[in-house]
């Protein structure tokens, strides 16, 4: 294939691409109408534990942080029974900073020992959670052992959590989760 006969049929794919596009976007309805019910009228129930979080977390609004955002706590003040329902959802549970975070973790602190010449910790220290990663030498010597602190959970804990370490504003996630199933702490996976 020669050059122009390529930039040509790059040209009309392009123009296809755009034609397809068009008629996607005027045909398909994007948004429907809908009404909201009173929640008398909904069929939504909400879990057994719906009122549990609001009572053991408060429902104060978070103070704003940079930028204005102040958090989904700041919702609970005017719509109470809509967060208590959230937040008693996984869902509702998938993110929070560690001293957010509802604890479903037993073990409080623990030591995984992989095959290799590495060993990873999980501590507990005033408050704040430490995850470190220790590399040793052929003689078992500690060539290194970096320790950084946990600052979100991932996940709500009924099949796991992953733990995010916050390095100069990037997130990285911790090589440590915890497991239901085993109901312990394991390296992620990868």
């Amino acid at each position: 294939m020669t050059g122009k006969v390529r930039i040509v049929a790059a040209v009309w794919l392009a123009l296809c691409g755009v034609a397809v596009g068009a008629v996607v976007l005027t045909t398909r309805p994007w948004s429907r109408s809908f009404s909201l019910k009173p929640a008398a009228e909904s069929r939504y129930q909400p879990p057994s534990t719906a009122g549990s979080f609001r009572e053991t977390r408060g429902a104060r609004p978070a103070p704003a942080r940079p930028g204005g955002y102040v958090g989904s706590r700041a919702c609970a003040e005017c719509h109470a029974e809509i967060y208590g329902q959230y937040a008693a959802t996984p869902m509702g549970q998938s993110l929070a900073s560690v001293d957010e975070a509802m604890p479903v973790e037993g073990e409080q602190a623990a030591t995984i020992t992989p095959p290799g010449n590495r060993i990873y910790r999980v501590v507990r220290e005033e408050g704040k959670v430490f995850h470190s990663e220790v590399t040793l030498d052929g003689r078992g010597d500690p060539l290194f052992d970096l320790r950084e602190e946990v600052r979100f959970v991932l996940g709500s804990g009924k099949r796991g959590r992953a733990y995010l370490i916050n390095r100069n504003g990037r997130l990285f996630q911790s090589p440590i989760g915890w497991y239901a199933q085993s109901h312990g702490w394991d390296l992620s996976p990868g």
